[in-house]
């Protein structure tokens, strides 16, 4: 559609009034009669409500001719502090302000609603001053736009109209995504938070006696979830069970492997003890089988893990480990023994097997299972200087001791430590 439009500059008190349409005369093409213009125009739900402020009666009902004629429902004021009023009482999509006005400028109405009530509402500044300083003011402020009169020609003001109408749903469309984004990271960070929860409960007591063995753990996730587990529990009255596992990667997909690995113990544990089968017994066997079973699972995860038995009858230690790295450090009669196998990780070969190593234990000992992430905290470059550190945590105090100095919500991995000892002189 095409509008012929006449204007006439007007001078009044010092200043250009706006446009003032003598003959407004719609032409229709290709027998589109009534069809609005422009795609935003064109897709809306509602029609755009704009409000205009401006003392001249003329400019407003110039504005409303031209306005309506594009489709669009229009407001008026005839001052900037009525203005503000029916902008705050009917919300318009737009305004159009007038920058010289009796009783409250333009750039003052602009300034209120831009800081105090509504600054994604697009607002353009007219003016018939040509003053390049007062448009970069009205920038300043928050104004939209910014248009000299007298405006020659009605097309560049509905493109003008259109292009921040546009700016305009793009910018709700943001903020609707970041509404959402955010709505979405709390309820992960709920849901991280649950899981954090579940996955503490899991875990053993932090000390426990079994017989004459105290078995202690020390657990710091780098995150909510942890991809490190461990465990201990007894079998019966002269055997226990010990296990430390570090999964592949972090967050939510690890961690779930974990209550996976609780859950396929307990089950093995239980099977033991209703007299079914003594897999748990078995580490080799043991390990073999959550091997397949984790690859038949097809979850795209490995881990790292030692399981261990310790025998209080017979003081045997009987393990495998697959893969743990720093090695089981054991202390006992006076000298410290690195306890490790050729193993590979859990869930990466079908059929893998598992070779056992056994270890007798003195009346006195100290053991510590560390996690991988130790050494990521440790402050040493060179790894035999990481090693030769952890040799120095041969008892319960130096563990403590140097676990507190670590920033526990700063570090680079999950870092768990289990230690099992028999009499007072370890700590």
């Amino acid at each position: 559609m095409k509008s012929h439009l006449f204007y006439k500059r007007i001078t009044a008190t010092d200043k250009y009034l706006t446009i003032c349409i003598f003959h407004v005369k719609p032409v229709y093409l290709n027998g589109n009669e009534g069809r609005n213009s422009g795609d935003y125009m064109e897709n809306k739900k509602k029609t755009p409500i704009i409000l205009t402020i401006d003392d001249e009666d003329l400019v407003r009902k110039n504005f409303r001719a031209i306005l309506e004629h594009y489709g669009y429902e229009v407001i008026e004021a005839d001052n900037g502090a009525d203005g503000i009023k029916v902008f705050e009482q009917l919300k318009p999509d737009m305004v159009l302000i007038d920058l010289i006005m009796p009783i409250m400028g333009g750039l003052e109405v602009l300034k209120h609603i831009h800081t105090s009530s509504s600054p994604n509402t697009p607002s353009i500044i007219i003016s018939g001053t040509n003053s390049i300083s007062e448009a970069v003011e009205a920038l300043r402020l928050g104004a939209w736009d910014y248009i000299f009169k007298p405006i020659e020609d009605i097309s560049i003001l509905h493109h003008i109209i259109e292009r921040n109408f546009e700016r305009a749903d793009l910018i709700r469309k943001n903020d609707e995504y970041h509404r959402h984004l955010a709505d979405t990271l709390e309820q992960i960070h709920e849901d991280e938070a649950a899981g954090r929860k579940m996955q503490l409960k899991l875990l053993p007591p932090p000390v426990m006696e079994i017989n004459d063995l105290t078995l202690e753990r020390y657990f710091m996730p780098s995150d909510y979830l942890s991809g490190d587990f461990l465990d201990y529990f007894p079998i019966n009255k002269n055997l226990f069970a010990f296990y430390s596992a570090d999964v592949s990667g972090h967050g939510i997909p690890s961690a779930l492997i974990t209550i996976y690995l609780k859950t396929f113990m307990r089950k093995h544990l239980e099977r033991y003890q209703q007299g079914i089968s003594d897999t748990v017994c078995n580490p080799s066997e043991l390990l073999a089988l959550l091997n397949n079973q984790l690859i038949d699972e097809d979850l795209d995860k490995h881990l790292t893990l030692i399981y261990g038995l310790i025998s209080t009858d017979t003081d045997l230690l009987t393990y495998v480990s697959a893969g743990q790295f720093p090695p089981t450090m054991l202390w006992q009669n006076g000298s410290l023994e690195m306890l490790q196998n050729e193993n590979t990780a859990i869930g990466l070969f079908p059929d893998a097997q598992y070779s056992v190593s056994t270890k007798e234990l003195s009346e006195d000992f100290f053991l510590a299972v560390f996690s991988d992430g130790i050494l990521d905290a440790l402050p040493q470059e060179a790894l035999s200087d990481k090693l030769d550190f952890l040799k120095g945590l041969s008892n319960s105090n130096a563990i403590t001791n140097y676990l507190n100095t670590l920033d526990s919500d700063h570090l680079e991995d999950d870092l768990t430590i289990v230690s099992i000892k028999r009499s007072c002189s370890y700590g």
